[in-house]
């Protein structure tokens, strides 16, 4: 691209001409587990299946989902819809009856539909012997009891199939691999040095290289996927580590320029870490529409904040205790506030949570977020420099842990903060002078000069 050419000669982007390089010496990207095909009839234990089926128009498509471990399950057949089963009535979907892992009881039934992958319902059948007493519907003694302990069983289980469910054919298909070579590439859902992404109908992009900029130590400055829009002059970059957007840029203005600006928005939103971890635990989708509370789509701007809470949980709680999973709705997760239209995370407050882990760094991703607390635990390591893009932020307590390092220069950009809380810590050097700009806080107390 000309204009990025002439940008770059110019100066204003730090070193990017190194990462023509193509990424030497970059790790390779991690890919997520291969569904097995998954036949009816055919029981499984824990792993990562697909069920093909045709759709209405005749299209070939798959049912993907993840069976954590604990169960067994298999697929009894298609249904058409419309018929009640077991008092429900499904849209068209699959059938599978599951039990525990050890094989020694039959315990469950549910369905995923073909249309969205959602659950179209479940329920824990009662065997029947002859010569059973039977109340008026059939039931023998001691179904609701039974009925009630394997939903207590096996519920939250069936909870992490529904959570991982998907159509692949729609945006969350396996990805393809895509080279930083600057080749087009049209609609469909991309993977490079393990970030995932999508790219919507009427777009192409090409990826010209990764970036690796040479920058001040103080500074975020890992690799970069660069991302050229090819129906405009613009161009944006995901950070490798987190698959959080960067930066873009945007030329020329106008209808081009804002067509650049709905593909990245749409890019952003969807980019996401290809975790094979988070597939076998039932979070290889991220959040879901019962995360959300509505449909991704609709929710864009909540599903970027979703996306980053969800691989951030294990790296903030390690041996403390948080809730947050595909299967709870956001709106119920461990100190996190909601707020605004489109709604946000507004709030995150984690104090005193017996925290053991360390601040991740997709915690800045979190771009509406006004209140950060999470002082009084045991979080170790450094202050990610990623939170120095939370502008919005007005409150910000990290006290009373185990903190060390440098407070990052980048938290000088929060010049909206209004109380800061970070005794308790062993951070070095100096104070960035942003943070003494609050009205409120603790600076002096730890004995650190204003940088």
């Amino acid at each position: 691209m000309r204009a990025r050419d002439a940008w770059l000669r110019q100066g204003a982007l730090l070193a990017s001409a190194c990462a023509l390089m193509l990424a030497v010496g970059l790790a390779a990207s991690v890919a997520a587990p291969r569904p097995v095909t998954l036949e009816v009839g055919r029981e499984v234990g824990p792993g990562t299946y697909e069920v093909p089926f045709e759709d209405a128009n005749g299209a070939r498509k798959a049912l993907v989902f993840t069976v954590p471990a604990g169960i067994r399950i298999e697929a009894q057949g298609a249904h058409s819809g419309g018929s009640c089963i077991t008092g429900f009535c499904p849209p068209p979907g699959m059938m599978f009856e599951g039990e525990g892992e050890t094989g020694d009881d039959k315990g469950f039934t549910f369905c995923l539909d073909f249309e969205t992958g959602a659950e179209c319902g479940r329920g824990y059948p009662i065997a029947r012997r002859a010569g059973d007493q039977t109340d008026r519907y059939g039931n023998p003694p001691g179904a609701s009891a039974s009925r009630a302990a394997r939903a207590a069983k096996y519920g939250s289980l069936i909870d992490r199939i529904v959570a991982s469910s998907h159509i692949k054919g729609a945006e969350r298909d396996a990805p393809m691999s895509i080279s930083p070579d600057g080749t087009p590439a049209g609609p469909g859902t991309y993977e490079i040095e393990g970030v995932v992404f999508n790219v919507p109908d009427g777009a192409r992009i090409s990826i010209p290289y990764i970036e690796v900029p040479d920058c001040p130590e103080e500074y975020w400055c890992g690799p970069m996927i660069v991302i050229d829009d090819e129906n405009s002059d613009s161009w944006m970059a995901l950070e490798i580590d987190t698959g959080v957007e960067n930066y873009r840029i945007i030329l020329p203005e106008g209808d081009a320029g804002a067509r650049a600006n709905a593909l990245f928005d749409h890019i952003a939103n969807s980019a996401r870490l290809d975790d094979p971890v988070a597939a076998q635990r039932g979070d290889a989708t991220g959040c879901t529409e019962a995360t959300l509370g509505g449909s991704r789509a609709g929710n864009a701007a909540l599903a970027v904040d979703c996306d980053a809470l969800l691989p951030a949980r294990d790296t903030l709680a390690d041996d403390g205790a948080l809730n947050w999973s595909a299967g709870t709705p956001l709106s119920e997760w461990d100190g996190v506030t909601i707020a605004g239209a489109p709604p946000r995370v507004v709030g995150l407050d984690l104090r005193a949570r017996s925290l053991g882990g360390s601040i991740p760094t997709q915690l800045g991703n979190l771009t509406a977020l006004e209140t950060l607390d999470l002082g009084g635990s045991e979080l170790t390591g450094s202050v990610p420099t990623q939170l120095g893009k939370l502008t919005k932020l007005t409150r910000l307590d990290l006290s009373n842990n185990r903190l060390t390092g440098e407070l990052p220069e980048t938290l000088d950009a929060l010049t909206a903060l209004t109380k800061v809380r970070v005794a308790g810590n062993a951070f070095t050097r100096c104070a960035p002078h942003g943070l003494w700009e609050a009205a409120s806080h603790d600076l002096a107390t730890l004995g650190l000069p204003n940088c």
